[in-house]
């Protein structure tokens, strides 16, 4: 590139990402003064971020070798050298672009979703500080900034959750998604740590030549003279996935996002769906080329068991929001279970696809909700607006937003003809590419994804059933739900048809042939552990098992999908009976609705003993730390004041004494001076004599 587009490219990162930013402090600057504008600045301000990303993407292009890097020196401690840049390649500017999309649309959704709600002005800034944040991890280049606007994104995210901070339930939302996230965050500062000792920087680019030219010899890794155990080149890939796992809710920190639902609908959409939570799989795509042989195991397995769990719990929720959410940490299970397996593109692609779909189901079950919200207050009649069992018959009620769920959940179960049946498909058959021909463990991971297929139909299609099929179970009068206001309908018309195969790929059955998903190939891996081959290998093999992998993935649809049609259809006696239905009597439905006990495992195998454990500290601090601290400075009062009592008394006697004795005998001979000379020699001559008579 010339200097003048290295120059422009600067520039148009800066602007997506500050604009946001200033657009926030805009807010509370002015707020005073444009206090009904407030939304109105935030979204042009977003939109203009979002234009900056659409240039930048342009400019850059999405050509995977195509890279733009540039840093300057931030600062220097002793020989150390830290700097701040920007790393640029079509993943990050197309993320860019989804980020300020979606942040945008959400402001736009908001203007009326918010309309009423209190706080607006922190809301809004909220919205620009945690995009720009989002947007620091897209285009920082170096470990180090990552970990710097990671920690940013937490806290705003901490702030959008607690919005309704006089609610138990918000604040105590939020705790828990701040708490559950620094456990990984410890990690991925671990992972930053080992690679800083080894290698003596943070830079991405920089880091992978060092990584390409290490070493694993005789059980040591080694680099420039460096040498450090093996099992540390595991360890600092294993850390930095732990960043990636709190992030983006895998197992077993994934017990957070269920409850961060507490937040307002918008801010579900925004976060929890299309860009906080894929923030740890964008991670992932940062770090893979760093990443070891052991790690992917590692993330293979813990993307697949997320992704079937996840899958398992959203299976007999009852609040739409909480169905969505448990959905969303499936989704990002496979998106995980891709990076382990090799298929950075899948992983990438499905991550692109799964925001627009995933931000319209949640936007579109805010659409519900506010309607609800609507009716119960013309009404009169009191209920859960989010609970599906007091839903039902919606479809004709609320045409466009059933119309608009329809084609997202089509998009999210994967059917052919929608974007999620070109990435998901994508990333189970490079699954089973990895586990290879022979049978071992490794099929595990392919299957589980299988298995998740056929769940996820069943649970989305029963959502789909409970919420817009039937007779409306809230309550009979002659005011009735209807679609939400026409900005919020054309927001879910056009994530519905963002969710469109063709919008992605011209042959809407193969996303090898998507000209977005060919342009995030993945990189060459650097670690000194990968099999040689390994890449090409994968590449061959995915394209042997496209068809027959598409194939199985379409039958697991139909069997989830005539289950649930089985069970929940609108005539059925189940549905009849559901508005009033106790949970589930059953163990596995148990478990799905409290998702796998895990809060109750947590709070009895480590929050109650940390809790007794603290119990006792602070018995041992108030009863005998306390105690003896208490007793030393008793001790020290009483020495302090023997020590007083001696110094008045004895020492400071023994001063008077001299200096009285010294006074006394002052007095005595001052009566011996007179002022004579004379009578001074005498006296001194006399002095002499009687000291020589001593002498002799």
């Amino acid at each position: 590139m010339t200097p003048q587009n290295d120059a422009l490219i600067v520039t148009l990162a800066l602007l997506v990402a500050l604009l946001p930013l200033t657009g926030a402090v805009m807010l509370i600057l002015v707020s005073r003064l444009l206090k009904r504008t407030i939304p109105f600045l935030q979204t042009l301000f977003l939109f203009g971020g979002f234009l900056a990303a659409v240039s930048l993407l342009y400019l850059q292009g999405i050509n995977p070798e195509s890279v733009f890097h540039t840093s300057i020196t931030w600062f220097k401690a002793g020989d150390e050298i830290f700097t701040v840049g920007l790393l640029i390649n079509g993943a990050a500017a197309l993320m860019a672009v989804v980020v300020t999309l979606i942040a945008t649309l959400v402001s736009l959704y908001s203007q009326v979703y918010m309309h009423a709600a209190s706080g607006q002005l922190r809301y809004y800034a909220m919205i620009g500080f945690f995009t720009f944040s989002m947007l620091g991890i897209v285009l920082a280049d170096n470990l180090i900034m990552i970990f710097i606007f990671w920690e940013l994104v937490g806290l705003a995210s901490y702030m959008l959750i607690n919005h309704e901070y006089k609610q138990d339930i918000a604040n105590n939302a939020s705790k828990k998604a701040f708490i559950v996230n620094r456990i990984g965050d410890a990690g991925f500062l671990i992972g930053i740590a080992v690679l800083w000792m080894f290698f003596g920087t943070a830079d991405l680019q920089e880091l992978t030549i060092r990584m390409q030219e290490s070493e694993l010899m005789n059980g040591t890794w080694q680099w420039s003279g460096i040498s450090l155990p093996a099992s540390l080149l595991t360890l600092a890939g294993v850390g930095l996935f732990m960043g990636a796992v709190g992030k983006s809710a895998q197992f077993p920190l994934q017990v957070w996002l269920p409850d961060a639902m507490a937040g307002p609908t918008p801010v579900s959409a925004l976060i929890h769906a299309a860009t906080m939570v894929a923030a740890g799989v964008f991670l992932l795509s940062r770090i893979f080329v760093l990443l070891g042989w052991d790690v992917f195991h590692v993330i293979a397995v813990i993307g697949s068991v997320t992704a079937f769990m996840g899958a398992v719990a959203a299976l007999t929720q009852n609040d739409i929001k909480r169905v969505l959410a448990y959905s969303t940490i499936s989704q990002l299970g496979y998106m995980v279970m891709g990076m382990g397996t090799g298929s950075y593109d899948a992983a990438m692609f499905h991550l692109l696809t799964h925001a627009f779909f995933k931000a319209g189901l949640f936007l579109a079950a805010g659409a519900v909700i506010y309607s609800l919200h609507q009716f119960e207050a013309q009404t009169n009649i009191h209920f859960d607006v989010q609970d599906m069992r007091q839903m039902g018959g919606l479809r004709k009620k609320m045409p466009v937003t059933f119309i608009a769920y329809l084609i997202l959940s089509m998009a999210l179960i994967g059917l052919p003809l929608f974007s999620g049946f070109l990435s998901k498909d994508a990333i189970i058959t490079g699954a089973f590419a990895w586990a290879g021909e022979s049978p071992s463990w490794k099929h595990l991971v392919p299957i589980a994804g299988l298995v998740t297929v056929a769940l996820t139909a069943f649970y989305m299609v029963r959502q789909l059933l409970l919420v817009f099929f039937g007779e409306f179970r809230a309550g009979l009068t002659s005011y009735q739900p209807t679609d939400p206001p026409v900005l919020m309908r054309g927001i879910l018309i056009f994530l519905a048809l963002m969710s469109f195969g063709l919008v992605w790929s011209f042959n809407p059955f193969d996303a090898y042939s998507s000209t977005i998903f060919m342009a995030l190939r993945p990189p060459v891996l650097a670690a000194p552990d990968i099999p040689a081959g390994f890449q090409s290998m994968l590449l061959e093999q995915t394209h042997h098992y496209h068809v027959l992998i598409s194939v199985f993935s379409i039958g697991m649809i139909i069997v989830g999908s005539i289950i649930a049609l089985r069970k929940f259809r609108a005539s059925g006696p189940y549905v009849a009976g559901y508005q009033t239905m106790p949970g589930p009597a059953d163990l596995p439905g148990r478990i799905s609705l409290n998702n796998w006990y895990l809060n109750e495992i947590y709070a009895k195998a480590v929050v109650g003993p940390l809790l007794k454990i603290s119990d006792v500290l602070r018995w041992l601090d108030a009863r005998v730390i306390d105690r003896i601290i208490d007793s030393i400075a008793v001790g020290y009062v009483i020495l302090s004041k023997v020590a007083g009592w001696f110094d008045r008394t004895i020492i400071d006697g023994f001063v008077r004494m001299v200096a009285g004795i010294a006074r006394q005998i002052g007095q005595l001979t001052s009566g011996l001076l007179k002022g004579n000379v004379q009578y001074y020699v005498l006296v001194a001559l006399f002095g002499v004599i009687i000291i020589i008579c001593f002498v002799i």
